[in-house]
């Protein structure tokens, strides 16, 4: 194909079936009003920073040298798994 019939073939304008996809402009984002009135009606904006989250040890980790967070690894919150769900310093229940 040609690029000529490649752009004759494309249609920028929106139609009616557009519209009626795209659904109508009051900012109903779902047709079966789902979650449409709770999203239009919140109270605060979402904060998508999240600077209010608690993340264990990030106010109590000292900056490294070059501002970075120190590895948080082998901190005691990180250390679960399936094998290992008892943290504290139970020796009976090791594996």
């Amino acid at each position: 194909m040609k690029s000529e019939d490649k752009k004759a073939q494309y249609n920028s304008d929106i139609t009616k079936e557009d519209e009626k996809i795209l659904g109508d402009k009051s900012g109903n984002l779902r047709q079966d009003n789902g979650d449409d009135e709770l999203l239009k009606n919140r109270e605060t904006e979402p904060d998508f920073a999240a600077k209010d989250l608690d993340i264990p040890g990030s106010k109590n980790s000292k900056p490294l040298s070059n501002n970075r967070k120190p590895d948080e690894e082998n901190q005691h919150y990180s250390l679960g798994s399936d094998h290992n769900e008892n943290l504290e310093l139970d020796i009976e229940n090791t594996k």
